[in-house]
């Protein structure tokens, strides 16, 4: 019981960061910009939000997917009406696990198909994000086309999920077993 409290503090401590990084970057991404000469109103509070928004949405419909492939394949084992409320609580368990990162020792077996969703997770992020801040954060920027999609490819680049892409749960046991 004590393993599982302290991977799910690990996992708040985790989300934090990762919405502290995101904060972060736009803000940083703001001070730049305010010394350019663009014409524009480049709100970092509400960038991060959006990135925040299309990453742990992504997030969760990797999670759902992963999760319907495992309940498919064990579909002729369990009757899932009767078992809806597991299903339930095990994705919120699952979503809480996936802020922990991909377990990398399992690439070589039967389980090494669970880091490739976090991989997918980061690349299907920055075509998203790119095109929510292209249509949305730089529209009202009166620069050229190919600067404001310069600008648009750039935060997405810098706010892509890629702490997801660490191991804090291997990090984690590492820690854990010498304490324990």
């Amino acid at each position: 019981m004590l393993k599982f409290i302290l991977y799910m503090l690990l996992a708040v401590v985790i989300l934090g960061g990762g919405i502290f990084k995101t904060f972060a970057v736009n803000y940083g991404i703001s001070k730049y910009l305010s010394k350019k000469p663009y014409k524009g109103d480049f709100e970092f509070k509400k960038v991060a939000l959006h990135t925040l928004e299309t990453n742990y949405i992504l997030l969760t419909i990797i999670v759902l997917f992963v999760m319907g492939v495992v309940v498919y394949s064990a579909s002729s084992y369990i009757n899932i009406v009767e078992n809806l409320v597991e299903l339930i609580l095990g994705f919120f368990i699952a979503l809480a696990m996936s802020f922990l990162g991909p377990w990398y020792n399992t690439i070589g077996n039967e389980y090494g198909a669970y880091v490739i969703p976090f991989f997918i997770l980061v690349i299907l992020s920055i075509p998203i994000l790119f095109l929510i801040n292209y249509k949305f954060v730089y529209k009202d920027f009166e620069v050229s086309k190919n600067k404001k999609m310069k600008l648009s490819f750039f935060t997405a680049l810098a706010n892509a999920p890629y702490e997801l892409l660490i191991p804090y749960g291997q990090i984690g046991t590492m820690i854990f077993k010498s304490m324990i």
